[in-house]
């Protein structure tokens, strides 16, 4: 059971420390972490590893950046990453094609999700919160946009990313085990 955590504890730590580090805006691991520790480990494994990644990064951020532990409107974003781990959980032992398109769907489910909590509680561009009615709700999707072609590209780059170490995992795990063949 031990060496089945220690790819997750991994992805916490790489994840959490990519996080501090200085990267492009929106190519981020969570969106991948959420989908991949899903498909593999369950719902609850894919949410306790992306969760476990955030909030150690949240705290660090936070508590140094912006002087305060956490905000409310954080949320918002861990229920997008809770929906993700959820869906790819249920896609545990579905087929290929059906785990593609989960994969495919990730960084959008997230945008969506998102941006919906952008425009309840959050303000545009311009500093004005967005109007409480559907034509503000398109507006705050409209203006998001730009942020997710780099969400999309960082979603699909780490998964590929952690499907990678996931399979050298499983040949290095393959490879210590002593031969079960009999002569």
């Amino acid at each position: 059971m031990t060496n089945k955590i220690i790819p997750f504890i991994v992805l916490i730590g790489f994840a959490a420390i990519y996080r501090i580090l200085p990267h492009p805006a929106n190519f981020a691991p969570f969106g991948a972490m959420a989908f991949m520790a899903g498909v593999v480990g369950g719902w609850r494994i894919g949410l306790a590893v992306t969760l476990g990644a955030l909030i150690v990064s949240d705290v660090f951020i936070n508590a140094t950046l912006i002087d305060s532990l956490f905000y409310p409107s954080r949320l918002i974003d861990y229920s997008g990453f809770l929906a993700i781990a959820m869906g790819a959980g249920m896609l545990r032992g579905a087929s290929m094609p059906a785990r593609i398109a989960g994969a495919f769907s990730t960084p959008f489910v997230f945008f969506f999700i998102s941006n919906f909590g952008v425009w309840l509680f959050g303000v545009g561009l311009g500093g004005m919160p967005y109007a409480k009615s559907v034509s503000g709700l398109i507006e705050c999707y409209f203006m998001a946009l730009p942020f997710l072609r780099n969400s999309v590209l960082g979603d699909w780059f780490f998964m590929g990313v952690i499907l990678m170490v996931f399979q050298l995992a499983i040949v290095t795990r393959r490879a210590a085990q002593p031969s079960l063949q009999h002569n």
